[in-house]
């Protein structure tokens, strides 16, 4: 599959606003379409304020909502993967206008939703066009732009295990898809200073990267260069608290939480985090250090459970000595 029609610009908003067909309908929440709606230049015909991701939600709300020639997703994550669940059931045109760069749904195929509090990938969407609305992006909290280094950071501990797993005959391994999901690492590092300050540079990155990012999945055939124990991490901590995080500070915490485990560069992963100014320890995001041990103590038991892809957690014994190391030696508290 191609890569994403991804737009840039500074009134990209306006644009999209011109290209919908009539009539369509909107899937955001109220503070992203608060930003947008002033500049769309014309209202939508149905409006869905997306409060749950969980699955049988997201299917009687669609099922609930009228006809229309198009679907528009405004938002963040969840507001991209309802649009997208829409265009999936109905096969109506999708444009999806990002606010945050917290996360790459907006140029992923498949749709995050929840099943009895896990997050499933489900069905495929091809947007006509991702707008990039410099304006609107740099208009929201520099933390969560920040945060979207998170989907990036992780080929660094994925890619140890996807190497590990394949020296252990778990896994068939590309030296050429590897590297080239090691030269996004580079391309990402090269330009700290673009991605703290939420320059136009740094966003364009991020979706860039982004974008060939997931066409590099998919053209592998899943998600093994990008997707690891750090994942699987932030999965096992969302089931057990019940809480949904800024997914890419989430994933950062696991990063380096994991690369410590793996003894990959964990030095290097906090030094970084800390550059960009991505929000992490325990503290910052409201995770008690009791979830936290938690997470850690099951971890393997919810990774063999679900079945995901062979890691280090695979091959680590997480008790209670290797969690107090965790919490000496790491800086997130």
């Amino acid at each position: 599959m191609s890569l994403r029609n991804v737009r840039y610009g500074y009134e990209i908003v306006e644009e999209i606003g011109a290209m919908l067909p009539a009539p369509f309908l909107v899937t955001t929440m109220a503070e992203p379409w608060a930003v947008v709606a002033r500049r769309l230049g014309r209202g939508p015909d149905h409006m869905i304020e997306v409060t749950s991701m969980d699955e049988y939600v997201v299917s009687e709300l669609e099922r609930s909502i009228p006809s229309a020639e198009a679907v528009l997703g405004v938002g963040g994550g969840a507001a991209m993967d309802m649009g997208k669940y829409v265009h999936w059931k109905r096969g109506v045109p999708l444009y999806l206008i990002p606010t945050i760069a917290s996360v790459d749904a907006a140029v992923t195929s498949s749709i995050a939703v929840r099943i009895e509090d896990k997050v499933r990938y489900i069905g495929t969407a091809e947007p006509i066009v991702v707008g990039v609305d410099f304006p609107v992006i740099r208009g929201a909290p520099a933390n969560l732009n920040r945060a979207g280094v998170g989907d990036i950071l992780s080929i660094h501990t994925a890619l140890w295990d996807w190497k590990r797993s394949s020296v252990r005959g778990k896994d068939l391994y590309s030296e050429e898809t590897a590297a080239a999901a090691s030269a996004m690492l580079r391309r990402m590092e090269e330009k700290v200073a673009d991605l703290r300050d939420v320059t136009e540079t740094g966003v364009r990155l991020l979706f860039d990267l982004y974008n060939e990012e997931n066409d590099l999945c998919e053209r592998w055939g899943n998600s093994r260069p990008e997707e690891g124990s750090e994942h699987f991490f932030a999965y096992n901590m969302e089931y057990l608290t019940g809480q949904h995080f800024v997914h890419g500070e989430l994933v950062c915490l696991g990063v380096y939480v994991l690369s410590y485990i793996q003894d990959n560069d964990p030095e290097w992963v906090h030094s970084f985090i800390n550059a960009v100014g991505v929000r992490y320890r325990l503290h910052e995001l409201n995770i008690p250090t009791e979830a936290f041990r938690n997470t850690l103590l099951t971890l393997r038991d919810y990774v063999e459970k679900e079945g995901l892809f062979c890691s280090v957690i695979n091959e680590t014994d997480f008790d209670e000595r290797l969690v107090e190391s965790v919490l000496a030696d790491l800086d997130i508290l």
